[in-house]
C-alpha cells in the first residue's frame, strides 16, 4: 500500500515536472532530475493558468487516490488491534447443527438473530427449520430448540419462523420477539432452557430491530425503535414486565416517560448520529456497533478507539446472510457470514489496547 501511494505522488508530480517546476522536496527534486526531458525553471505554477483541465482532472483524482490509499493503511494498522477467528462452521441442510436456506426471498438474503449466553454459549435461529441451534463458546453443537408455533408461517408453500430479536438471560430462559403481523404480532415469547413457554409479553405498537437484553441488576430490557402510528421513536429501551397481562398501549408519552431509558449510553456522539446497534456494558466500559465500525469506550461516551470491522465476501455465493452483530461479557464481538458450504460464526477479539 505503501509503495502504491509513492506511485501516485511520482504520477501527481511528473505533470507539475512536465511544466518545469522547481521541486522544493529532495526526493522528488532527485527522481525528476534523472529525467532527460525534466528543464526546472518555474517556482510556482498557477494550477488554474497553466495547467490543461485533463492536466487538473488528473492531479485531483490522484489527490483522491493517494487519501484513500493512506486512509487503508490507517484502517489496516487499527485492524491489528483485532484477532479473528472462525469458532463455528455449520452445514446448510437440515440435519442436527445445520441451517436451511430454502424457502429464500428474491432478494436471495438469509435473514437470521443470534445471541450469546452469560455461559458462552450461542443460540442461532434456524427460521426454515423452525428451531435455535445452541452451540458451545468452543462451536461443538449442543442441541435443537423449536420456535413456538406462534411464530411459524408459511411462505411460498413452506413453514418458517420469523423471529426478529433474541435473547438470554443469566438463568438460561430464552427470549423470542416478533414485530411483525404474524398471528397477533408484535409479541415476545419466554422459554425454559428445553423450549417450554413460561410467559408472554404484549406490547400494542409496531417496534423494528427489536433485540432483548438483559441489564447489570438482571432485569430483561426490550431494545428498539418503537413506531406508535404517525411517528417512530429513537431507538428505547423498555422492561419486559411492563408487558405482562393484557399489554400496554404504547405512546410517544410512554416512550419519553421517566421509566423509559433511551439509551445504556451517557453520551451516543461516538457511534456518528445514530445509536448503536448492539453494544455491550460492563465495569465502567462500552462497547457498541453501528455503521461497519465497532467503538470502544468509557461510560462517559469517551472514544478510546473505533475500528471498522470487514466481512470477506465468496463473489461466486449468491445469497447474502444478513444477522446484527453480537457481543459476549467479555466485549468479543461476533458476526455470522456465509459461504456455499455452511454458515459461520466469526469472532473478533479486542486487544487490551483498545481501551488506552
Amino acid at each position: 500500500m505503501e509503495d502504491l501511494i509513492k506511485y501516485f505522488v511520482l504520477l501527481r508530480n511528473e505533470i507539475y515536472a512536465r511544466h518545469g517546476y522547481i521541486f522544493k522536496d529532495k526526493a522528488l527534486k532527485e527522481f525528476f532530475g534523472k529525467m532527460a526531458w525534466y528543464k526546472p525553471e518555474k517556482e510556482k505554477i498557477e494550477f488554474q493558468k497553466e495547467f490543461h483541465w485533463r492536466e487538473r482532472s488528473s492531479i485531483e483524482d490522484l489527490q483522491h487516490l493517494e487519501k484513500a490509499a493512506e486512509e487503508g493503511i490507517r484502517w489496516a494498522e487499527k485492524q491489528e488491534l483485532l484477532t479473528k477467528e472462525v469458532i463455528i462452521n455449520a452445514p446448510w441442510g437440515k440435519g442436527k447443527g445445520e441451517f436451511a436456506l430454502e424457502p429464500l426471498p428474491e432478494s436471495r438474503e438469509y435473514m437470521t438473530r443470534f445471541t450469546v449466553g452469560t455461559n458462552g454459549d450461542f443460540y442461532i435461529l434456524d427460521p426454515n427449520n423452525q428451531r435455535i441451534n445452541v452451540f458451545s463458546k468452543e462451536g461443538r453443537f449442543l442441541r435443537s430448540i423449536s420456535i413456538p408455533s406462534v411464530f411459524i408461517y408459511n411462505y411460498e408453500g413452506e413453514k418458517t419462523s420469523l423471529v426478529e430479536g433474541i435473547g438470554v438471560d443469566s438463568k438460561g430462559n430464552i427470549y423470542l420477539a416478533s414485530s411483525s403481523v404474524v398471528k397477533n404480532g408484535e409479541i415476545i415469547i419466554k422459554m425454559d432452557r428445553k423450549g417450554n413457554v413460561i410467559e408472554e409479553y404484549k406490547f400494542k405498537g409496531r417496534y423494528t430491530m427489536p433485540d432483548i437484553i438483559e441489564d447489570e441488576s438482571g432485569r430483561m430490557l426490550l431494545w428498539g425503535r418503537w413506531n406508535t402510528g404517525y411517528s417512530a421513536s429513537d431507538y428505547t429501551l423498555i422492561p419486559l414486565e411492563v408487558g405482562k397481562g393484557e399489554g400496554i398501549e404504547v405512546t410517544d408519552n410512554f416512550l419519553y416517560s421517566q421509566d423509559i431509558k433511551p439509551s445504556l449510553f451517557p453520551s451516543t456522539k461516538a457511534f456518528g448520529d445514530g445509536y448503536p446497534i448492539e453494544f455491550t456494558k460492563r465495569d465502567n466500559k462500552i462497547a457498541g456497533f453501528t455503521g461497519g465500525y465497532v467503538v470502544f469506550g468509557d461510560a462517559n461516551g469517551r472514544v478510546k478507539e473505533k475500528i471498522p470491522i470487514y466481512l470477506e465476501r465468496d463473489e461466486k455465493w449468491g445469497v447474502i446472510v444478513r444477522a446484527p452483530a453480537c457481543f459476549d461479557k467479555d466485549f468479543n464481538i461476533y458476526f455470522i457470514d456465509g459461504t456455499p458450504e455452511g454458515l459461520h460464526v466469526i469472532k473478533f477479539t479486542p486487544k487490551e489496547e483498545v481501551w488506552k
